[in-house]
């Protein structure tokens, strides 16, 4: 038997190309959410739809909704905000403060907690990785910190871990609806 050889046509070498570019780009994509990459581009072309977008404020305002200690919450502005980051270059957009009715509260800076918004998670992975950076070598600062995509939730550290990992629950389960 004399063996046939197989011309490949044209239109098959393209379908063949596409399957490939379709393929990799799939796989790509697979990557992006699993590493939590936000890809705007992928993100239109594939019609990704990302979990709603939060201010800080209605962070806090569900986190006190659904957190029985929660007593104020302060909402920062730019002119309010205590660090004077808010809406520079890769600094968080957004802030808010939080008061725990377990603790004896000063009128200056709230004991509980503070939640910080991100343009990028990249950014929220910056900020969190700075003040790790700070907060290993200062025991008198250390607090816990929770990241979630572009969201920063900071407890302070004057709770104790258990209370902290209640608002880290309530936080991702926010985030996650």
């Amino acid at each position: 038997m004399e063996k046939k050889k197989r011309k490949i046509s044209i239109a098959n070498k393209i379908l063949l190309v596409v399957a490939v570019v379709i393929v990799t780009g799939v796989s790509y994509l697979g990557y992006c959410v699993y590493a939590e990459k936000d890809i705007p581009l992928l993100n239109a072309l594939f019609d990704i739809k990302t979990n709603k977008d939060f201010t800080a404020e209605e962070l806090a305002s569900a986190l006190k909704k659904d957190s029985k200690n929660i007593d104020k919450i302060i909402v920062y502005t730019a002119d309010t905000d205590p660090n004077k980051l808010m809406g520079k270059t890769g600094a968080y957009t957004g802030k808010a403060a939080f008061s725990d009715k377990r603790y004896k509260q000063d009128k200056k800076d709230p004991i509980g907690g503070s939640i910080e918004v991100f343009d990028t998670q990249d950014d929220a992975v910056a900020r969190y990785d700075y003040i790790k950076s700070i907060t290993q070598k200062m025991q008198f600062l250390q607090e816990y910190m929770y990241r979630n995509g572009k969201y920063l939730l900071r407890i302070s550290g004057d709770l104790k871990a258990s209370q902290a990992e209640e608002y880290q629950k309530i936080f991702n389960d926010i985030i996650s609806k």
